[in-house]
């Protein structure tokens, strides 16, 4: 295993160091900025916007309860309510249930779900089972003439409680037959997903409920690494992907292939390495459209692989959300033992995992009405506030009085306080309103990316706009907005007060347009070869935000590879407490990026 590592290209170890002046070598690395903070800069004024509570309904984040149409019956739409405190559907159903016949694809039962629940402003995760069956057929996710027609083999196997019935039987999913046809499945699926506020797609390619584990087995690790590798190439090759993302369930299973019924559980903890490369997640690491899922949040994590890998994960920079699951049923959580109350639960799926999608508890959507209903609608307050992302401005800066046709700095600093990632482009708009609220001017800095901001940081984005020659005299409010670049409308809401009419526009204060006012620049803006001459003063805080691109590739990953970057201060007198404003992390997006680190200096 580790000749094997050994072989991959080792990604490039880059360092920050800053020797009293500060030296980037980092790839395209840009402007930096930096402001005292000890004192308001001449002309400027500091404004801390409120923080609110609650869900804020954004996309790309959420609670995820399923319709089932695989079952008869089971199909809710609306039933048993709407479920407001859910905002993501999720649509399992299996490949054998929508291409009954060979070339027929019967879309109705997910039709039905998308037709009731698109109005309601649902968004939707596609999960389609194309491998397994449960014996004597209570689910079927490959077609029985795919497997009749064309004599793909089979096994069955012992379920060990993962089925309803005892037994399941799995498909040889490297037949070519069997991939022949699952890349034409896939293909109309892609087709029929496009006009659909689908965000997400499970790819539930192997074993039992396709959830990567307990499938056909294969001769050794290795093949089963190949095959496995190559199962992900035909999902990722399937899909034209306009802002979705695959989901791949991490799952671990450790089972001899001389004794494949031995329950798992009686097996040693497989080691680290071993359990990525035997489910090739090593290989979907690499694939810029993949991320990962972990069902079993709450019950089943182990820390040396499931949990692991979640960290390692979010650790990356991969720009791509984590998804999982709450583990079993509510009625499993009142027995006298469970292994954790329901707010435990919840916060081991929150801080093991990092999501920013998990299924509820109990999974379906009658039970998470009856969840609500029994008062326990604590649980989805507590999932709705951290999962994902939750964007909220700490601070603002912005010079108090103007004149038109100035350019103008304004800063706000982002900070995120959900467990997961932001992963989109939108960018930052400004805007000026007068005492009707009618926008007179606004202008959209696209020069942005949040996707760096994970849990407890904050990130200065500056803003440098143009006023209008023809913009009178008076005072406005000044508002800021991550909208959609086509349609100018705001897109995500921000954790603060302040939007007029909950229309996610946030008001920072007002802004007053004079005659004859001139704005000094908002901070300084050096870049690395200029900083070098830059001399800091003792016992002062400072703020210093860079542009960087990173020289990582994901193409190159792997993982226990920890190398990154770091950024410090430190005297050239040396001394005790010379070094200031450590910062860590890995960057494999490939993305031209922002950090913002904070430090203070000493005598």
């Amino acid at each position: 295993m580790a000749g094997r590592l050994a072989e991959k290209k080792k990604i490039l170890e880059i360092i920050i160091s800053v020797l009293l002046c500060l030296v980037f070598a980092l790839s395209g690395v840009g402007c930096a900025k930096s402001i005292p903070q000890n004192k308001t800069q001449a002309g400027y004024v500091n404004v801390y916007p409120e923080k609110i509570t609650g869900n804020l309904h954004n996309p790309g984040m959420g609670w995820v309860s399923l319709e089932e149409p695989m079952y008869t019956g089971l199909a809710d739409i609306g039933g048993c309510g709407d479920i407001p405190m859910v905002d993501c559907i999720g649509i399992q159903t299996s490949w054998a249930l929508i291409e009954k016949e060979e070339g027929v694809y019967d879309w109705s039962a997910v039709d039905d779900v998308f037709d009731y629940w698109t109005p309601k402003g649902k968004r939707f995760n596609i999960r389609i089972t194309v491998d397994c069956t449960f014996v004597p057929n209570s689910y079927v996710a490959c077609p029985l003439w795919l497997i009749d027609k064309y004599d793909i083999a089979t096994k069955v196997y012992e379920a060990h409680g993962q089925t309803p019935v005892g037994y399941y039987e799995a498909v040889d999913v490297t037949d070519p037959n069997y991939l022949k046809h699952l890349d034409l499945f896939l293909a109309e699926l892609n087709k029929y997903i496009k006009d659909k506020p689908v965000e997400s797609i499970d790819l539930l390619g192997y074993g039992v409920w396709g959830e990567w584990h307990s499938g056909y087995d294969f001769e050794s690790y290795e093949d089963r690494n190949e095959q496995l590798s190559n199962i992900i190439n035909h999902w990722v090759d399937a899909f034209e992907l306009d802002g979705q993302f695959l989901s791949l369930c991490a799952a671990w299973e450790y089972r001899d292939n001389t004794d494949p019924n031995v329950n798992i559980n009686q097996k040693p903890t497989p080691t680290y390495e071993d359990y990525l490369y035997w489910g090739a997640f090593d290989y979907a690491m690499t694939q810029s459209e993949i991320g990962f899922r972990r069902n079993g949040g709450a019950g089943v994590l182990m820390y040396n692989t499931d949990e692991r890998i979640a960290s390692d994960y979010i650790r990356s920079g991969k720009r791509v959300p984590l998804m999982a699951e709450y583990y079993s049923s509510f009625e499993d959580q009142l027995q006298p033992y469970p292994a954790f109350n329901v707010m435990e639960g919840i916060d081991n799926i929150l801080f093991k995992l990092r999501p920013n999608y998990c299924t509820v508890l109990g999974w379906a959507n009658v039970n998470v009405q009856a969840l609500y209903d029994l008062g326990v609608d604590y649980l989805y307050a507590r999932g709705n506030e951290k999962f994902g992302y939750r964007l909220a401005i700490d601070k603002a800066t912005y010079p108090e009085e103007v004149s038109a046709g100035n350019e103008i700095d304004i800063l706000t600093q982002f900070s995120n306080s959900g467990v997961g990632r932001y992963w989109f482009d939108y960018p930052l708009q400004i805007s000026l309103s007068d005492a009707e609220g009618n926008t007179v001017f606004s202008a959209l800095n696209k020069d942005i990316n949040l996707k760096s901001l994970l849990n407890g940081e904050t990130m200065n984005v500056y803003s440098s706009i143009q006023l209008p020659d023809d913009l009178a005299n008076g005072t406005y409010s000044l508002a800021v907005a991550l909208v959609d670049e086509e349609t100018g409308e705001p897109v995500i809401a921000l954790g603060n007060g302040g939007d007029t009419d909950g229309d996610k526009r946030y008001i920072l204060g007002d802004i007053k347009v004079k005659n004859n006012i001139s704005n000094p620049k908002l901070g300084k803006s050096y870049s690395y070869r200029q900083i070098k001459d830059l001399t800091l003063k003792a016992n002062t805080t400072y703020e210093l935000t860079f542009e960087y691109t990173p020289g990582f590739s994901l193409e190159n990953f792997t993982f226990n590879n920890y190398d990154g970057y770091e950024v410090y201060a430190a005297s050239e007198k040396g001394g005790e407490s010379a070094t200031r404003g450590y910062m860590k992390w890995q960057d494999v997006s490939e993305e031209r990026s922002y950090r913002t680190v904070r430090f203070t200096t000493g005598d």
